[in-house]
């Protein structure tokens, strides 16, 4: 986890005050996507401590699960690129669908949490399930923080 924190803290994590360039949104969503997906299955491995017989049962459902997120996520990424890129320029018409599309994200996200969680409970015991449901929060948050700081206010037009 540290290595991914100091990698985003040395690719530039600055506030952005200046436009996006196009497509650089987008880039910096796959790299962070591809990164993650090798350090997230590394990390909740050493973090959940499984036994031979959790480890069997465990990745091929959190296989789906992540196959599921990552449809969803790769939503969440064309939203902040539409905020990039409509940021200047935001009418109200647009302003209304980003912020549905927002809303709409957020809740086929916890769905599918909602929806995996009792299977993970099948699997696992509970503490290790609040562990893991832990650890993808923070993986989540740490994967998206360049790409939220990158991504200027409505209406600024720096």
């Amino acid at each position: 986890m540290i290595v991914i924190i100091v990698g985003c803290l040395a690719s530039g994590l600055v506030p952005a005050q200046t436009a996006v360039a196009p497509g650089e949104l987008e880039e910096t969503f796959e790299l962070m996507r591809q990164l993650m997906a090798v350090e997230r299955e590394t990390m909740i491995d050493a973090e959940l401590q499984l036994t031979a017989a959790e480890r069997e049962r465990f990745w091929p459902l959190y296989q789906t699960y992540r196959a599921e997120m990552g449809f969803v996520q790769d939503r969440y990424g064309v939203l902040l690129a539409d905020f990039a890129e409509n940021h200047a320029r935001m009418d109200e018409a647009t302003a209304d669908s980003l912020i549905d599309e927002y809303f709409s994200i957020e809740q086929a996200m916890l769905q599918i949490r909602q929806a995996h969680v009792p299977r993970f409970r099948e699997v696992l015991p509970a503490q290790k399930v609040a562990r893991f449901v832990q650890m993808e929060n923070k993986i989540d948050g740490v994967a998206l923080l360049p790409l939220i700081l990158d991504v200027p206010l409505i209406g600024d037009t720096q």
